[in-house]
């Protein structure tokens, strides 16, 4: 028996038409009881061979014994000698240890320990909507991926480094998996393990010696400002249109757009914004509030609808923060006023939506209102990092202002030239012929 066999757990079900059959063929005479005594001698010795790594011996000499190993952690070796008269004393043995009432904890496999790993993780996240995306992620990479069968089905003592390697890259050549793609895929397993690791079923945590080369991830290149971004006066035309709309339609809504612009808050931290938030006398604006997903699972694993309310609560659990807000940050603040108050309502909340839908609506109609090429609101803070940026803004002021907890992200993520290709030509042209200027 090879030792470095790969296993994979076989199901047997009892079928009792087949059952009937073989009933009736012994009947007959056609195969004796003896055949049949056999027969589950070896399909029992079939599931064993699936599963244990150790080879089988039969003793020589006058010692005439079947022997093996089994994993005992207790042992410096971690492996424990098990000694039958009889090889079928032997595969009794280590069938009854394998798929017995018994059987071992590591013989578990990610499919079977899943469901008690989920119910621990719910009590351990902040936020149910966590737990939906490594839900989603098992279903996506492990449960409905053939590439993953092996590997969910091989008992969790026996999963080795090499294994979940060579896994690894197949699922990243078959996915075309970015370095974030990928990490995202791997944290279920490396989760899964460390709770095995925490029930003193393992000892270590073979994802976790796992490193794949970076030139095998697909790269991200960093997309177009014009995709990316708002310029100048697609801004000012948007602003326009949203006191236009808001002013023929009467729905307040529309100006948490120019309100977006001139803050670079996220959508939902906008749509978390009471009228206690603003302090007009120190120029601020209080984020300490946002409007989240809420998820709800039952016993099941069934998630239900999601739904949105506002928290306190802002994104990775932040700390709340000042945001400095110019003086039309208050005059918009004092026509969402009015055009409430004209409604009869006089709620303590800014805008009144149920999900961020409602906004990405309007900003969609003002596009295409103004012809400008559609993009979401989230480019609008893009927008906003940038043209700071772009202004010399002192970096960590930006940082600060925008919520991000490193610069780097700023930086890396958010920041674009807000400038069109004809002002950058014209600059550059400037530039050189001064320089041109200079030395004639």
């Amino acid at each position: 028996m090879n030792k470095t066999r790969k296993p994979a757990i076989i199901q047997f079900q009892p079928q009792t038409e087949a059952e009937s059959i073989l009933a009736g063929l012994i009947g007959s005479g056609i195969i004796s009881a003896d055949d049949m005594k056999n027969a589950a001698i070896m399909n029992k010795k079939t599931m064993i061979i699936s599963v244990h790594p150790y080879t089988i011996t039969k003793g020589k000499g006058k010692d005439t014994r079947w022997a093996t190993y089994v994993e005992d952690l207790d042992k410096p070796n971690h492996r424990r000698r098990v000694v039958k008269k009889t090889e079928a004393e032997l595969l009794e043995y280590l069938y009854e240890l394998y798929f017995g009432p018994k059987a071992v904890p590591g013989m578990q496999t990610l499919l079977d320990i899943y469901p008690e790993w989920f119910e621990y993780k719910k009590i351990k996240v902040a936020r149910l909507n966590t737990l939906h995306r490594y839900d989603n992620d098992f279903k996506r990479f492990y449960l409905n991926e053939p590439l993953s069968r092996e590997l969910i089905s091989t008992p969790i003592y026996m999963l080795k480094k090499l294994q979940i390697e060579k896994w690894a890259y197949s699922m990243i050549h078959q996915h075309d998996l970015t370095r974030k793609a990928y990490m995202n895929m791997i944290t279920p397993l490396r989760q899964m393990l460390d709770y095995m690791i925490d029930k003193d079923i393992i000892s270590v945590n073979p994802v976790r010696n796992v490193h794949i080369d970076k030139g095998h991830f697909r790269p991200v290149r960093k997309k177009p400002a014009k995709t990316q971004i708002f310029f100048a006066d697609e801004k000012d035309q948007l602003i326009a249109a949203a006191y236009q709309m808001a002013e023929e339609t009467g729905d307040e809504n529309f100006l948490a757009i120019p309100l977006f612009f001139l803050t670079g808050v996220r959508i939902g931290e906008c749509l978390g914004l009471s009228y206690d938030d603003f302090d007009e006398d120190l120029h601020t604006i209080r984020i300490h509030r946002s409007l989240i997903v809420v998820d709800t699972v039952d016993e099941n694993r069934n998630w239900g609808k999601r739904e949105y309310r506002v928290e306190e609560y802002l994104k990775k659990n932040a700390e709340e923060r000042e945001v400095i807000a110019t003086d039309e940050c208050f005059e918009i603040v004092d026509k969402v006023r009015a055009l409430q108050r004209a409604k009869g309502n006089y709620s303590k909340m800014l805008f009144n939506v149920r999900t961020p839908n409602n906004l990405q609506r309007k900003l969609a109609k003002l596009c295409k209102m103004t012809k400008i090429e559609e993009r979401s609101p989230h480019k609008i803070r893009k927008t906003y990092i940038s043209t700071l940026i772009n202004q010399m803004m002192d970096l960590d002021f930006v940082r600060e202002q925008v919520g991000h907890k490193e610069i780097q992200t700023t930086l890396n993520s958010y920041t674009y030239s807000t400038a069109r290709t004809e002002k950058k030509y014209a600059d550059l042209t400037n530039i050189f012929d001064n320089k041109s200027q200079k030395k004639a």
